[in-house]
């Protein structure tokens, strides 16, 4: 794996390898024109020469999906309300489904009359500190620092599907660590593991592209030491903003792959049979 990071506060960029033939990219800034570059940046990488797909239609070759938590469609499950984490997959449809051991909130838009933007009623604490990527609402853990990504197909939300690349922007990462993505395959076997760097009041950005050798099943996201609803202000509360993923994909069935795989072994054993008969005839495979 490829490691690419890119910290704006003063920039720097440094490349090492890691295992699972994937590249990591990552990066931090005060502001979000400050984070733009690294986030465009792996726009282009997951869209593999397409654009933001938008919600429904597809499947397409490639591509990517977005969710920015802006719409306002999103107005009625913001905070104090829970929002459903299959909103992306059953209602806006982006293959997009999340769970959490906790809940999930949405901070408050200012045109709606939310009196919580930004948490600012939730948890006053945190708010002072956090800012939006794209404004101007924020994805955050109640009672709990995970989230798990699954992909669906946009155009059949009951198919399960995978996708080459993620990433996601983090508001006020104040300790480098406790806040990172996992990427994991569909045998569970994890891809890749970014510890998400460090901008305290300001923006991070984490994402990770499998270039060959495997795909991604589904991705962990831990935010922070603790969830929004802490306001003892003695550990990092951590919120999310936009999600950019790779077009998803059909997954193959696993009864399809074996089965493909014992016809190979079949017409693998007839033809040998064939040739050591001295027979020029190759059996068909049917």
């Amino acid at each position: 794996m490829l490691r690419v990071m890119m910290l704006m506060i003063g920039w720097w960029a440094t490349a090492e390898a890691v295992p699972a033939a994937a590249v990591v990219v990552t990066g931090a800034a005060l502001t979000a024109e400050g984070l733009d570059g690294v986030v465009n940046a792996f726009r282009v990488r997951v869209s593999g020469g397409g654009s933001n797909n938008g919600v429904g239609g597809g499947s397409f070759a490639n591509g990517r999906r977005e969710v920015a938590w802006d719409a306002a469609s999103l107005d009625p499950f913001q905070s104090p309300a829970v929002f459903p984490g299959d909103f992306f997959n059953d209602f806006s449809l982006r293959g997009l489904e999340l769970t959490t051991p906790g809940s999930l909130r949405v901070s408050g838009r200012a045109a709606s009359g939310s009196p919580d933007v930004l948490f600012s009623t939730l948890n006053p604490v945190a708010a002072s500190s956090l800012q939006a990527f794209s404004p101007e609402r924020l994805l955050a853990v109640y009672g709990e620092t995970t989230v798990d990504a699954r992909f669906f197909l946009p155009s059949e939300p009951t198919q399960r599907a995978f996708v080459r690349g993620f990433g996601a922007v983090f508001a006020d990462v104040s300790v480098f660590g406790p806040t990172r993505l996992e990427a994991f395959g569909s045998d569970g076997q994890r891809l890749a593991a970014v510890e998400v760097p460090a901008a305290p009041g300001g923006l991070s950005f984490a994402g990770v592209w499998i270039d060959s050798g495997g795909w991604i099943d589904h991705v962990r996201l831990t935010v922070g030491q603790t969830g929004i609803d802490d306001r003892s202000g003695l550990l990092d509360v951590v919120a999310l903003d936009d999600f950019i993923y790779a077009e998803p994909q059909r997954v193959p069935e696993p009864g399809a792959v074996a089965l493909a795989g014992g016809g190979a072994l079949v017409w693998w054993a007839r033809r040998r049979r064939a040739v050591e008969s001295g027979s020029r005839e190759i059996p068909a495979t049917g």
